[in-house]
């Protein structure tokens, strides 16, 4: 009987665990497939993105690889020495790769011409994410002068104008340039952006940078914490993630979702299973990953529940399949949900 009441008592405990997100349902998914696109231990990517054709990888040690899903013979772009790229993006004529550092650079490639290349330095200025719509490149970096560093181009990168009127920004916070998805173009003139640190806001503008809308976000208060990447899903819902790098198992804290555009922020039932570095909505399924492995969310992010074990930088979609960036210089491929 002390046994049967025992049994109970940790039943309930354990449901009791599940229902806080302290803990979540396990369930591991073997990869289909590992792509080995650089042999150097150390290197990583924290930059993918993939077209119909092939799975394209900008990574730490200034390379951009490419990965067929024809031949599945990897190469390489171009070589830019101590160089580290953390977003990549393209379209039919350009790759657009930035590098990110005490002073960043973006280069803009034209596919069309294998040596017109397009280099702006951004002396000075450490460089979160960009992103696109049509022509329009928006691209923020961390603040300078007590406000955030923004900028938009369209051209595709071969030149840029500065945003003439950025947000303030305050004591201790930044921006985190984890995987280049604190960043969204939602239009030609709608831009949005996260922030982390000791402060972490929601910032849109519907008119270019004219004027700024700004909410707090509700992320722990610290140097390391805060909104790490965010999506718009299919459903005009927004969820971030993020939490604190140097707690990765720690689970509180880790998502904040708003259904009112980014004025108002609340936390999911269940969180994902520790600090996530990106998010991405892959046929309305959406997965976040991070040190610890990833997770899937099939209702808005309301629960999550693990995916997949393993230490992962940035995750999409490609050959039907979830492309996720590991370490030693590796890409694993999973069945979708």
């Amino acid at each position: 009987m002390k046994n049967s009441k025992a049994n109970f008592a940790f039943s309930i405990l354990l449901l009791f665990l599940f229902s806080c997100g302290i803990i979540s349902k396990k369930g591991p998914n073997e990869y289909t497939q590992k792509i080995q696109y650089s042999k150097t231990e150390k290197v990583h990517a924290r930059a993918i993105t993939a077209s119909d054709k092939e799975l394209i990888i900008a990574a730490s040690d200034g390379n951009v690889y490419f990965y067929p899903k024809e031949s599945k013979q990897v190469y390489s772009l171009f070589p830019s020495p101590k160089k580290e790229y953390r977003d990549v993006i393209f379209n039919e004529n350009k790759i657009v790769i930035l590098a990110s550092g005490d002073s960043s650079e973006v280069t803009s490639y034209k596919l069309t011409n294998a040596d017109k290349l397009y280099i702006t330095p951004f002396d000075g200025t450490f460089l979160d994410g960009m992103d696109f719509f049509g022509n329009v490149i928006f691209l923020m970096g961390d603040p300078k002068n007590e406000h955030f560093s923004l900028y938009t181009s369209e051209d595709w990168g071969e030149t840029w104008q500065v945003i003439k009127n950025p947000p303030n920004a305050f004591a201790g916070e930044a921006g985190f340039a984890a995987s280049g998805t604190n960043v969204k173009a939602m239009s030609q003139y709608e831009y949005l952006f996260v922030s982390g640190g000791d402060s972490s806001r929601f910032f849109k503008t519907v008119n270019s940078g004219e004027t700024w809308m700004s909410n707090s976000m509700g992320f722990p208060s610290c140097p390391t914490c805060g909104a790490y990447s965010f999506v718009v899903t299919k459903k005009s819902t927004i969820v971030a993630v993020g939490g604190d790098y140097l707690k990765p198992n720690q689970s509180e804290g880790t998502c904040r979702i708003s259904n009112d555009g980014g004025k108002t922020w609340k936390s999911p039932k269940i969180n994902p299973t520790g600090y996530r570095s990106n998010i991405t909505e892959i046929e309305g399924v959406l997965y976040c990953c991070g040190t610890n492995g990833i997770d899937y969310s099939k209702n808005q992010g309301k629960t999550w529940l693990h995916f997949a074990d393993g230490n992962y930088f940035t995750l999409c979609k490609f050959d039907n399949q979830l492309a996720a960036s590991s370490t030693q210089g590796s890409i694993y491929l999973f069945k979708l949900k």
